[in-house]
């Protein structure tokens, strides 16, 4: 009597983690908020934050650098309300608010930069453009099970 109580507890819980699995999916098979990581993609806003804050290269000042986060937060908030925008149905116009999106944000950090450091920022959008282009292109990361090329086997 005591195994049969064992395993039908065993079977309870079982089936418990089951649910709670399931439950924490993200609606319809999506990747957090509808269409998101896209926008995080075209509209880096956090990255560049990020390098322009922590790259010794660039070598903001301080003025610069609460200018251009002011900048950003403005690009942020315009990125949200597209990632609104796509939920509700209409992608065509939203790819066309993201091109906007993203011209808007390279002017906003154009103008608030020197040339050195607009020059410095133009090779790491195009670094990241490269990146981007090897991940579509399946050159991004490598398959599940496979080595990289440090010649350890």
């Amino acid at each position: 009597m005591s195994h049969l109580r064992t395993v039908g507890l065993l079977f309870v819980v079982g089936c418990l983690c089951f649910a709670l699995r399931a439950d924490a999916q993200p609606p319809e098979g999506g990747r957090g908020r509808g269409g998101g990581g896209m926008l995080r993609m075209m509209v880096p806003v956090e990255q560049v934050l990020g390098f322009l804050a922590f790259d010794e290269k660039i070598a903001l000042t301080d003025a610069q650098l609460v200018q251009i986060r002011r900048e950003l937060k403005e690009v942020l908030d315009k990125r949200e309300e597209v990632a609104r925008g796509m939920q509700e149905g209409d992608r065509e116009e939203a790819m066309e608010q993201i091109q906007v999106l993203r011209g808007d944000l390279q002017a906003r950090l154009t103008s608030g930069l020197n040339g050195k450091q607009n020059e410095l920022l133009k090779e790491y959008f195009q670094r990241m453009q490269d990146a981007q282009q090897r991940f579509r292109q399946g050159g991004g990361r490598g398959q599940r099970g496979q080595r990289g090329s440090s010649g350890r086997e």
